[in-house]
């Protein structure tokens, strides 16, 4: 609130002059993000993050994707949904900010330790920190009603969802009053301090036949938003007064429009109402893309995921913004993934197993026995703890880095002097002193590890073992670099949770698909089970057929993390007549 209003206040400094011209209309929220940014971030919580719809109203969001869930690492607490409703708001989609700040009212009024505390749903009233970002969500979200009295003004921005055919608050500073009869729509404010009002008032019909503030009529004018065509008028200093909006041929309020695909399909991105004039394709995921009146059309681009696209849209006189949500998959390459991961060795096959033995620079089991001091802030911190393992509670809830051992090492032998892994890849085995090639960007650690290889086969495999925390969740923690004698480099990514988990659990919680399967992959990633809280990702790589492998390097990405390299394998087909 006060970043938003200091930046309001130098714009206006900046824009002011003595006559007053409707270009100085600035949105409520002048800040970092404009509209269109705003849209997109939003619309990441609805994809990238886990949608609750409630039994008795509302929709609840988690508030972040980070993995393994343990308390502040993703739980619902109030103040983040209502300042999530606030956003949606302040960026004019009152729908969905109504749909969250429902979910949370409801939720504390029903479901919670202290029904109506307003609390969060698992704690009492010592947890109910979130009144300001209610009052927040409603006052200035909800009635768009925000104070700019340094200046002499107040601005009105409703986002009451267009269903509601009336509305009204009161405090101590206003009062805001909406009603909607027939096709006039009317806005009643009342101040407890005379100030300049500006108002950015909602409509979805065709034409305004007349503006009025006071019963007089006043200058006007309009602006595309989402859904919706904004009317900005203009009030004197005053205490009180009277907006009127009279239309012509109200129409229903476009929702967003959902459209799926595979790369390559043919889409038809259609509007309600209106003609489609312009659109933004921030992403350019629409190839050939044209518009033949309410429908635009291109062929879906090699760009899966989740994109919006913008839509200009007039309705009779008047112009709106509709936003369409695209899901892009690509069938066929995540065949070509799967087939350069395999999950599972075939059972004929030859195995050259590299003794790692001279790269070896730490012993998995001391992984938390360590001081990572550097680098670190020269600062008070409640980062990482340095044993690498404990969040700043830990200490207070007297949870303690786990013991580590390898005590299934010797059962995954069998004898053959190789471990065996569960993928049917075995391993050269190590012994009980060093048994790991350790990167880090702590200093305890090198950065990366390059194990030479020079030699062709088929696939080559990959024992990995280390630890990530949940903040460094779904960004690429480390990375594999196969660089072949002729140059050419190819990369694999370890991205936490899709296909590298920490060792052990976090604090007594691990990755679990009761809780977290929202954020987790389809199936686990491969592992084997080294020991007691020693859990090692086994991962493949397809090489390019005849060339041969140079060298495999280890680099560590991310902050906070250790990974290592236990052991690289050669896969080759099996010999004819074995």
């Amino acid at each position: 609130k006060g970043t938003s209003a200091c930046m309001w206040n130098r714009c206006h400094k900046r824009l002011h002059t003595d006559a007053w011209v409707y270009s100085e209309f600035l949105p409520i929220d002048v800040g970092m993000a404009s509209p269109e940014d705003a849209a997109q971030a939003l619309y990441f919580t609805e994809w990238g993050l886990e949608r609750i719809r409630l039994p008795f109203g509302g929709v609840l969001c988690q508030p972040s994707n980070w993995v393994p869930w343990k308390w502040s690492v993703r739980d619902m607490f109030g103040g983040d949904l209502f300042h999530l409703a606030l956003a949606y708001c302040r960026t004019g989609l009152g729908d969905d900010g109504w749909d969250i700040m429902q979910g949370a009212l409801l939720e504390s009024a029903f479901a919670g330790a202290v029904p109506g505390g307003l609390s969060h749903i698992g704690a009492g009233t010592d947890f109910a920190d979130n009144y300001h970002m209610i009052a927040l969500a409603v006052v200035e979200g909800l009635f768009g009603f925000v104070t700019d009295y340094p200046n002499g003004r107040v601005r009105v921005q409703p986002a009451f969802p267009p269903a509601w055919p009336a509305a009204s608050i009161q405090t101590p500073d206003f009062s805001l009053s909406y009603h909607r009869d027939g096709d006039t729509d009317t806005y009643r404010l009342t101040l407890a301090r005379a100030a300049e009002a500006e108002f950015r008032l909602p409509v979805n019909a065709e034409r305004i036949r007349r503006v009025t503030f006071g019963g007089a009529d006043v200058p006007w004018r309009c602006e595309a938003g989402f859904g919706c065509t904004w009317v900005w008028i203009r009030a004197p200093r005053e205490k009180e007064g009277v907006a009127v909006i009279e239309i012509a041929k109200r129409f229903q309020a476009p929702s967003a429009v959902t459209v799926s695909g595979q790369v390559g399909d043919e889409a038809q991105l259609k509007v309600a109402h209106g003609k489609i004039t312009g659109w933004q394709d921030f992403h350019g995921i629409l190839e050939d893309a044209h518009r033949q009146g309410s429908v635009l059309r291109g062929r879906l681009a090699r760009k899966p995921g989740h994109h919006l696209v913008l839509g200009e849209v007039q309705a009779g006189k008047l112009s709106y913004r509709q936003l369409f949500k695209v899901h892009i998959e690509d069938a066929k390459a995540e065949v070509e993934r799967e087939t350069r991961t395999p999950r599972e060795a075939p059972t004929a096959a030859t195995w050259t197993c590299l003794d790692l033995a001279p790269h070896y620079n730490g012993d998995i089991r001391t992984i938390f026995q360590q001081q990572y001091l550097s680098p670190r802030p020269r600062t008070c911190s409640v980062r990482l703890g340095v044993d690498g393992y404990s969040a700043w509670t830990f200490p207070y809830w007297r949870d303690q880095p786990p013991t580590i051992d390898l005590a299934n090492v010797a059962k995954l032998d069998g004898g053959s002097g190789r471990i065996m892994t569960p993928q049917r890849a075995p391993f050269a085995r190590f012994g009980e002193g060093t048994n790991i090639a350790f990167t880090s960007l702590w200093d305890n650690w090198p950065r990366s590890v390059t194990i030479p290889v020079r030699h062709g086969a088929e696939a080559v495999w990959l024992l990995v073992c280390g630890s990530t925390f949940p903040m460094q969740t779904r960004i690429a923690n480390a990375e594999f670099r196969f660089r072949y004698a002729d140059g050419v480099e190819e990369k694999l990514e370890l991205v936490p949770p899709l296909n590298f988990w920490s060792l052990c659990p976090w604090g007594g919680t691990d990755y679990n698909y009761d809780l977290d399967a929202f954020c987790l992959p389809a199936q686990p990633p491969p592992t084997v089970q080294l020991g007691g809280n020693c859990r090692a990702m086994v991962l493949s790589w397809r090489l390019r057929p005849g060339a041969t492998l140079e060298a495999v390097t280890l680099e560590t990405l991310s902050q906070d993390v250790v990974i290592g390299l236990m052991g690289v394998s050669l896969m080759n087909p099996a010999i004819e007549g074995e």
